[in-house]
């Protein structure tokens, strides 16, 4: 009887350790997810800074333009000027030169390494 308790335990310290790893690497990759995502994103996250920026108004209407009928959710502006300009859609994120209003590319939710990531945690 005490040989299977040992067992026992240790299959479900066995099990519990593999959950603890999984949550303490995907929390490890969540921590640094927005330099991982421009890492993994450089073709659209990145711009060459030159003039003014447009407003998020302007910015609003070049995605509405590329996009109809998708609500905007929110606008992540960007933190450098070198970064672009972020639209939060229900299907996912709009990269947007803030200078131009250039629509750089669209990630969608989930399909992505760190949308697996973040699922996973």
């Amino acid at each position: 009887m005490r040989r299977l308790m040992v067992k026992i335990h240790l299959l479900i310290a066995l099990i519990g350790g593999v959950f603890i790893v999984v949550l303490g690497l995907t929390g490890s990759v969540i921590a640094f997810e927005p330099e991982l995502d421009r890492l993994l994103h450089s073709d659209i996250s990145y711009v060459k800074p030159g003039g003014k920026s447009l407003s998020l108004a302007e910015i609003g209407g070049a995605v509405s333009r590329k996009y109809p009928g998708e609500p905007i959710v929110a606008y992540l502006p960007s933190q450098s000027s070198d970064f672009a300009t972020e639209v939060i859609l229900s299907r996912g994120i709009v990269a947007v030169n803030p200078y131009s209003g250039e629509i750089l590319g669209l990630r969608t939710r989930g399909q992505s390494f760190l949308g697996f990531v973040r699922a996973l945690h």
